[in-house]
């Protein structure tokens, strides 16, 4: 999936009440949902095709996924002791704990490999233990429907949580609604391709 649509998942996941399970728990949603995309970088040095065959591939599978988020758990860490130390650290914010940086990273990135396999460029899960690609072939790279479902349903809930209303629970209806909208075009791929 393309990266808007990662962000809004982890914001998502955080109205869902994730976010206060830490000081910076959105932030490590949002970016640890984007995390197994650092992978692109590999366009530095490597030429067009070789850098495709290395996209969706280590930072994807189980060593990125359980580790990249460590680094993230330390920068949002640091970035908040870096605030504090310089006295501009906002007085609202909840005590960081880095283990709940790190699950949130972690669940964040979980959620990206998740969502890459529902599309047909896939994924490789179990890279580099096993280098099969997975695919779902369900929803299209960009998807501008999903898009809408998950933008409206992380503003209903930020709404409500301004107005004081029961905002994670707005979170979930989107989450569900969310997740009908990807078996739905499942099913939908899964007919079109039913043999006459």
């Amino acid at each position: 999936m393309d990266n808007l649509t990662h962000g809004l998942t982890g914001a998502l996941m955080g109205q869902m009440g994730r976010k206060k399970k830490t000081g910076l728990g959105r932030a490590a949603l949002i970016l640890g949902a984007n995390l197994p995309d650092i992978d692109v970088v590999g366009r530095l040095w490597l030429d067009s095709t070789e850098a495709l065959g290395f996209r969706r591939g280590i930072t994807h599978g189980p060593i990125g996924v359980a580790l990249l988020p460590i680094g993230l758990a330390a920068l949002l860490w640091g970035f908040d002791r870096w605030q504090d130390s310089r006295g501009k650290r906002p007085p609202g914010r909840d005590p960081v704990r880095f283990k709940w940086l790190y699950v949130l990273g972690l669940i964040g990135a979980i959620s990206h490999s998740l969502m890459d396999w529902f599309n047909v460029y896939g994924v490789r899960f179990l890279y580099p233990f096993d280098t099969s690609w997975y695919y779902g072939d369900t929803l299209f790279i960009i998807d501008v429907w999903l898009w809408a479902l998950l933008a409206r349903s992380v503003w209903w809930s930020v709404r409500g949580e301004k107005d004081g209303g029961r905002w994670r629970m707005r979170a979930w209806l989107g989450a569900v609604l969310g997740l009908g909208f990807i078996g739905w075009n499942w099913v939908e791929t899964e007919l079109a391709f039913v043999p006459c």
